[in-house]
């Protein structure tokens, strides 16, 4: 992740999606400029992407203008949408 990157960040499971950005990144905690008023809360489990990949995390700490997160997992979006070509392909569980 890189920092003031434009990502787009949503609250699971069906939230609707808001543009932010990155103000810093290290280890597994992110902090973002949120680019609306968007309605995140503390505790919140929420997504977050990236052109290359998917962030999993809950928001730790808020103010009306940024969040803080705790991110707790990592997806590469290419290998899954390798995983979704084969999973329709296969679409059985022999």
């Amino acid at each position: 992740m890189n920092e003031d990157e434009q990502v787009n960040l949503r609250c699971l499971p069906q939230g609707p999606a808001f543009e932010a950005r990155i103000c810093s990144a290290e280890g597994s905690k992110l902090e973002l400029q949120l680019g609306s008023a968007a309605e995140i809360h503390l505790g919140d489990p929420v997504e977050i992407k990236t052109p290359e990949l998917i962030y999993l995390g809950v928001v730790e700490r808020q103010t009306s203008e940024r969040i803080w997160l705790n991110v707790e997992h990592v997806l590469d979006r290419k290998i899954l949408a390798n995983l979704q070509t084969t999973w329709k392909e296969n679409d059985s569980w022999e």
